[in-house]
């Protein structure tokens, strides 16, 4: 079953002290997740990857982590995984999804060359066709002349 793409489910979303911004981020726990809010009033929520970032730790965070955001780092939550590793991971989605649009954008432009020289041949098959046809007429001409 696929996971839907929100915050909630995101492996970049970090709580943070909100006194103490140098401290390193931490990754919410499976039940805050669930739960949808930290255990601590200590922390605030963000994300790693500076998307967006609640601007107080009591704030609500249910539309915050239930939001689809269409331009973002979303990498599915694994537990256990280093960040560095959802970086990579998160990195590869990207260049495979340039990849698929640059291949999609030659095989259209393949298209369509295609048609133009299909176009390009049967107008030359035309004039072809016209100029042989001419060339009949007027032999026949010749022929009835004689």
């Amino acid at each position: 079953m696929a996971v839907k793409q929100c915050c909630r489910n995101c492996h970049f979303l970090v709580k943070q002290h909100w006194a103490v911004p140098e401290a390193p981020q931490l990754y919410w726990t499976a039940a805050e997740r669930e739960e949808g809010k930290l255990a601590s009033g200590w922390y605030r929520a963000r994300c790693a990857k500076g998307i967006w970032s609640a601007r107080s730790p009591h704030e609500s965070l249910e539309s915050e982590l239930s939001q689809h955001r269409k331009d973002c780092y979303f990498t599915e939550f694994q537990e256990g995984m280093a960040s560095s590793t959802a970086e990579d991971l998160e990195e590869r989605k990207r260049a495979d999804r340039k990849w698929r649009r640059t291949h999609r954008l030659a095989k259209w432009a393949l298209g369509v060359s295609i048609v133009a020289v299909l176009v390009s041949a049967g107008s030359c098959a035309a004039a072809v066709w016209d100029t042989a046809a001419t060339e009949q007429t007027v032999a026949e001409e010749q022929f009835d002349d004689e």
